[in-house]
């Protein structure tokens, strides 16, 4: 009897042993200076590094906070503030980690034992692809593939820092190929804009060789950097260099697929086309993450298309239990609203100024007659400019009370156009709204930049006499810090 329950015994402590462990990330840390807006995080852990699909970080009064994520295996984490990811860091299970962010000059610092790698990644190039290429020179030279091999020593050349690390057990293997997979998709993406400009300039003067010659390139490059790879949708540069491949094979790989997708979805430009194309080109996590971000990202363009409202629902029946589900649904809940909205009249306080004959900011305030002003730039296509307006009730009711009025300029251009009125209605913006033309909008870039780049959400305050007194105005989300510079201005 006795060695009966001596068996029981370690046949029960053997089970238990065996039962897997939860594998944790605890991230505890602090963000120094005052944030008005939103605090947000992503984690990679399921392929969800996008700043749509984030999540609130829970902060205390005095900045400090604490997270435990639950990961196979490393991922990205990003910190999001008032819609902008911060640095990034990888986390792995089983490690702890303790993040400062200076809110100030928006600076990460992370404490953790591969602390070195850390530093190591955030020093790395991180440019969006589109950008990045800047930092190539294009060798002046008939053979296009030297410009790819120029790309592909920077890449080694990265990868071998983190190889020196593996060496030296500074990281883990883990740790290691997630980085390596991430720089092959980085560069891989930023090859593939350079074979996009090549092939357009090639088609432009009708050098049908050089054509040729890229395209066999292009695919050659697709083919050595799998997407189906382990950490592939993992990587920030996944969903951009998946989207380049879609491209890809829709308009310059000749193939019986598209070719027969075509036949039933009768254009290349349709939501569903691509859907389907998804499904051929990827498999498992990296179809769910795909599809699930192309269609969020589809409604940063919202049209009147009800195709999209049937594809959100088709991605809820066909992965019922996809950690998106809520982001979608929330979209779909959106999309439906906007559809009711965008035949309706504007609303009586909604009012136009016509842009003919404004060309100037200061024109464009004049017309106020010695009354202050808020002044709104935004676009129709700029995401962070939308999620301002969810705070329009604080903004509408701390405006009225300083007897300050508020203008929208929209920075849109051709086929936004439509859509730029029926945001408006959307979200019932009450103010007044001007669409910059050319000259105005020429004008705002030089009060920017000096006529370089312009970044928005833009916020300007403009005194009764029409000078600018606060030329990166706070937003709506930041309302306290705005009442400040509101009573703190002297008008």
């Amino acid at each position: 009897m006795k060695q009966l329950t001596l068996i029981l015994i370690i046949l029960v402590f053997g089970f238990w042993g065996c039962q897997p462990k939860k594998k944790e990330a605890i991230i505890t840390g602090t963000i120094i200076g005052k944030i008005q807006g939103e605090i947000e995080y992503v984690s990679s852990k399921n392929g969800a590094c996008f700043w749509q699909f984030s999540k609130p970080l829970e902060i205390d009064s005095t900045g400090h906070f604490s997270l435990t994520l639950e990961i196979d295996h490393p991922t990205f984490f990003q910190i999001i503030v008032e819609s902008y990811p911060q640095n990034s860091i990888i986390i792995e299970p089983g490690l702890d980690y303790k993040i400062e962010l200076d809110a100030n000059n928006n600076q990460l610092t992370v404490d953790c034992v591969n602390e070195k790698a850390q530093a190591r990644y955030r020093n790395l190039l991180l440019d969006q692809p589109q950008n990045a290429s800047s930092n190539f020179t294009i060798y002046k030279k008939p053979i296009p593939s030297n410009v790819f091999d120029s790309i592909n020593v920077v890449k080694e050349k990265e990868i071998l820092q983190f190889k020196e690390l593996l060496d030296n057990n500074e990281i883990s293997e883990s740790f290691y190929e997630l980085v390596k997979t991430d720089r092959t998709c980085y560069y891989t993406a930023i090859q593939s804009n350079f074979a996009s400009a090549i092939n357009y300039n090639a088609q432009q003067t009708g050098n049908d060789s050089l054509k040729t010659e890229v395209v066999k390139i292009w695919d050659k490059m697709f083919q050595n950097c799998p997407l189906d790879a382990q950490y592939a949708v993992n990587s920030f540069w996944f969903y951009p260099l998946s989207t380049d491949l879609m491209n890809f094979k829709k308009y310059w790989k000749q193939s019986t697929i598209t070719d027969s997708l075509t036949q039933i979805y009768h254009s290349r430009n349709s939501l569903s086309f691509d859907v389907a194309l998804a499904k051929i080109l990827f498999n498992g996590k990296s179809e769910e993450y795909f599809i699930a971000r192309y269609l969020q990202s589809a409604t940063s363009v919202i049209t009147k298309d009800k195709k999209l409202i049937e594809l959100i629902q088709e991605f809820k029946n066909n992965y019922p239990e996809s950690e998106f589900l809520p982001y979608l649904d929330n979209t779909q809940k959106s999309m439906t609203a906007y559809l009711k909205i965008a035949d309706a009249p504007f609303n009586e306080k909604i009012k136009f100024i016509d842009n003919e004959k404004i060309n100037s900011l200061a024109e464009c305030v004049s017309i106020f007659k010695g009354k202050k002003v808020y002044i709104d730039v935004w676009a129709s296509w700029c995401l962070p400019c939308r999620a301002e307006f969810k705070h329009l009730d604080d903004l509408r009711k701390l405006l009225k009370h300083n007897n300050v009025a508020l203008l929208f300029i929209s920075i849109d251009s051709g086929h936004f156009e439509k859509m730029w009125t029926d945001l408006i209605k959307y979200y019932n913006l009450e103010g007044y709204h001007i669409k910059a033309n050319k000259q105005l909008d020429s004008d705002l870039k030089r009060i920017y930049n000096n006529g370089g780049s312009m970044t928005i959400p833009w916020n300007i305050l403009v005194d009764e006499n029409g000078q600018i007194m606060q030329l990166h105005a706070s937003r709506p989300s930041q309302i306290g810090q705005l009442e400040k510079e509101i009573k703190n201005n002297v008008w």
